[in-house]
């Protein structure tokens, strides 16, 4: 029958025994590391929500650890030194070699548009580290716009006005004038009155408006019929002959017209107005004017029936 072994502590420590309690330290220490790294990654990504608000650090259950930057996208810490992650809306993780062997890791986002001008990129480091138990500081780095406004410069410029009267009595000339007229007019009474630039006479008529023809005559001016001169002032003479027209009624044997046989003018275009005769259904009116001859205008106007001689200053 075979003893069994006994081992005796006193004679020296048994090595089996000693590399089992080596293994448990090393495990022991390698936990507490663990717990440490996992207390620091807790921190930074704290550190990183209130700081940046721009990246979260997450440490997963195989010890992986991954960076969430803005919009929610997670991207993994870089295992080879120098390597970059990108994701989309231009968020990049880029691992940088620390002295304990471990892993920077760095994320850069794009800032949003304020509304005035393309997006202004920002960089927003969101820092982290590997198996180190060091805390690495958190930095974040604001970038601000220079904005310009630019005011547009104030012209002067001189502008010249010319001031442009219109003629008076645009369509005036000192041409003859005639119309047909619309019947047998009876004289019934003459008018003469100041206008601004010119003068205005108005022969009017009871019944239809007569056919016209006025136009200037050379001196002197006689009377239809007989031939006798008319005595008129001015120093040149319109001549209005009206037909068919009278200023007497036959049938009613009665004159129409019972005003004078010259009538004053206003004075500033217009001398005198005087009758040149009566005869055959022919009546006949000369108009003196100062400094002639003048342009006129010839119009007629209905109810009453008038005919009106516009005759300008100039």
């Amino acid at each position: 029958m075979t003893e069994p072994h006994v081992t005796d502590d006193r004679n020296g420590p048994d090595p089996s025994r000693a590399d089992a309690m080596a293994r448990v330290v090393e495990r022991g220490r390698q936990l507490r590391r663990a717990r440490r790294g996992t207390a620091i990654a807790a921190v930074t990504m704290a550190a990183l929500v209130v700081l940046a608000g721009v990246a979260v650090v997450k440490k997963g259950d195989d010890n992986s650890v991954s960076v969430a930057a803005v919009g929610g996208t997670t991207l993994p810490i870089p295992s080879t030194s120098g390597t970059t992650v990108a994701a989309p809306g231009s968020t990049e993780a880029t691992c940088v070699p620390d002295r304990a062997g471990g892993c920077t890791v760095t994320t850069t986002g794009t800032a949003p548009s304020d509304g005035d001008g393309p997006p202004t990129t920002t960089p927003d480091p969101a820092t982290t580290t590997g198996p180190t138990p060091t805390p690495v500081p958190t930095t974040v780095t604001t970038t601000s716009r220079a904005t310009t406004t630019t005011v547009p410069r104030s012209s002067t410029s001189s502008s010249t006005t010319t001031t442009t009267t219109a003629p008076v009595l645009p369509r005036a000339t000192a041409d003859p004038a005639t119309g047909p007229g619309t019947g047998y007019g009876h004289l019934t009474a003459i008018r003469v009155a100041r206008q601004t630039g010119y003068d205005r006479v108005v022969f009017e008529f009871s019944g239809d408006i007569p056919g016209y023809d006025i136009r200037y005559v050379d001196p002197p001016v006689v009377m239809d019929g007989s031939g006798a001169p008319v005595s008129v002032t001015g120093d040149a003479f319109l001549l209005a002959r009206f037909s068919p027209a009278s200023g007497y009624d036959m049938d009613a044997g009665a004159p129409t017209y019972t005003g004078p046989d010259h009538v004053a003018g206003t004075g500033a275009t217009v001398d005198q107005l005087a009758a040149a005769g009566d005869f055959e259904a022919v009546l006949r009116w000369a108009i003196g004017v100062r400094s002639g001859p003048h342009r006129f205008t010839v119009s007629t106007l209905p109810a009453p029936s008038r005919i009106v001689i516009d005759i300008a200053d100039a």
